[in-house]
């Protein structure tokens, strides 16, 4: 990455104050833009008071800097190929970062800002029946589930920057 020309407080700062009504309160992003972020001489300037340009900082001091709650790093991986081809194992999270205001306790009902949610809806079901391929003598299965559908209801509140770091 270009640690010399780059300005990552800046750049972070604006998006924090550019959100509409809410500043965001968490920020997620994959991880190999946490390892680079984390490793940039600004930001750990700004961490050890000036001492030293060198090292990493941590997520709690990054979100200590910047006044959030939360940051959250996306570590998984996927298989990119399509059906029947080679695998191509590719993290899932690309170069992007999503600062999001999140009001955890907003539901359905409670008429709160938040960028997203999961909401409910129905009544969990549970239910169970012998199965006789369980055990030595036979058992139950038990079964249990809920309907949800995870919402994004106040897209203003939140903000994406893409290609945070430079291609590998």
């Amino acid at each position: 990455s270009d640690y010399d020309n780059s300005d990552p407080i800046g750049v972070i700062k604006d998006v924090l104050d550019s959100t509409l009504v809410f500043r965001p309160n968490q920020v997620t992003m994959g991880h190999r833009d946490w390892s680079i972020l984390s490793s940039h001489p600004k930001l750990i300037n700004a961490v050890k008071g000036g001492l030293t340009t060198e090292g990493m900082i941590t997520r709690q001091q990054f979100a200590d800097l910047f006044e959030l709650k939360k940051v959250l790093v996306g570590e998984a991986y996927m298989d990119a190929a399509s059906f029947g081809q080679a695998a191509d194992i590719q993290r899932v999270w690309g170069g992007n970062m999503v600062f999001q205001f999140i009001n955890p306790s907003a539901d359905v009902n409670a008429g709160t800002i938040t960028h997203g949610f999961t909401a409910t809806y129905g009544t969990k079901i549970s239910g169970s029946m012998p199965d006789p391929n369980v055990g030595l003598e036979g058992g139950e299965t038990v079964r249990s589930g809920e309907r949800i559908k995870e919402l994004i209801v106040a897209p203003g509140v939140s903000f994406l920057l893409q290609d945070v770091v430079a291609p590998a």
